[in-house]
């Protein structure tokens, strides 16, 4: 076996490993947009349940989530844009602009 062939299998091995763990760095993100996707969802479904037994819709802030869970405010916006279960209710404020977004669960 020539030095140019060791090379060349080396060069294989690395390429497949290259592959292998950028599909593992690929599985581990899509898994931690799931966690947290499900996490949100928990929370609001939780929380909210005495609100819907009384009849009231249960809308939580982003102090509450994140209180609640340990999520920053943009994984909570991204977790509610990936699921259609939450609600984002924004409340104005006198000139008509959004003063804060509220979640709900919605099942």
């Amino acid at each position: 076996m020539t030095y140019q062939e060791k090379l060349e299998i080396g060069a294989n091995i690395t390429a497949i490993l290259t592959f292998v763990g950028a599909v593992g760095a690929w599985c581990y993100y899509q898994y931690g947009i799931h966690r947290r996707r499900n996490e949100l969802e928990k929370c609001l479904e939780q929380d909210g349940k005495p609100f819907k037994e009384r009849g009231e819709p249960g809308a939580f802030t982003f102090q509450h989530i994140t209180a609640r869970t340990g999520l920053t405010e943009s994984e909570i916006l991204q977790a509610s844009f990936r699921n259609s279960r939450v609600n984002r209710i924004e409340r104005p404020d006198a000139d008509g602009y959004t003063k804060e977004i509220l979640f709900r669960y919605n099942d």
